[in-house]
């Protein structure tokens, strides 16, 4: 964990201590400065690899932020029937949000878009329990186990969300 001795910061350790009893040996990194955090890391979930990150920031609020990552790259040519598709779950599932992220792939022309949940917690005035960040991490792997199906015809086949969702 990277971490000054005298950090006033409260949320990086929550995230330590849910890392210290997942069994997890990621680290975390703080930035003192701007009073937050980042971890990275994965889940597998349906044989598949995600990405997870959590932040903290204690700036003005105290957020905790959880963000799962889809591992497929959608295609431009299916990101509108896409958005159909996560709007219909958003619609269904209560809890956290999809949406489409562009993100770099590392090249300065190429651009991935992929599905991101997220889920956010203003922490103030809650305890700091690791069941708070245990519960987020699950409704999202739950969402991506229960719509997985729905989610990968909608980036990988050419079915419009009518036929996925047979109305």
């Amino acid at each position: 964990m990277v971490k000054s001795k005298n950090s006033e910061l409260v949320l990086p350790g929550l995230v330590q201590k849910f890392l210290n009893e997942e069994n997890w040996g990621e680290e975390i990194e703080i930035n003192e400065e701007e009073k937050s955090s980042i971890l990275m890391s994965s889940l597998m979930l349906n044989d598949n690899e995600f990405q997870l990150i959590i932040e903290t920031n204690e700036q003005e609020y105290r957020f905790l932020e959880i963000y799962i990552y889809s591992p497929g790259i959608l295609s431009e040519k299916r990101t509108n029937e896409a958005l159909k598709i996560i709007n219909e779950i958003n619609n269904r599932y209560k809890v956290g949000r999809l949406s489409i992220i562009e993100m770099s792939s590392g090249s300065k022309d190429e651009v991935n878009n992929r599905i991101q949940f997220k889920y956010v917690i203003d922490m103030t005035g809650i305890e700091n329990s690791t069941v708070v960040l245990k519960n987020a991490i699950y409704h999202g792997s739950r969402l991506f186990k229960i719509w997985g199906s729905e989610l990968y015809e909608a980036t990988e086949t050419n079915k419009s969300s009518k036929e996925i969702f047979n109305y």
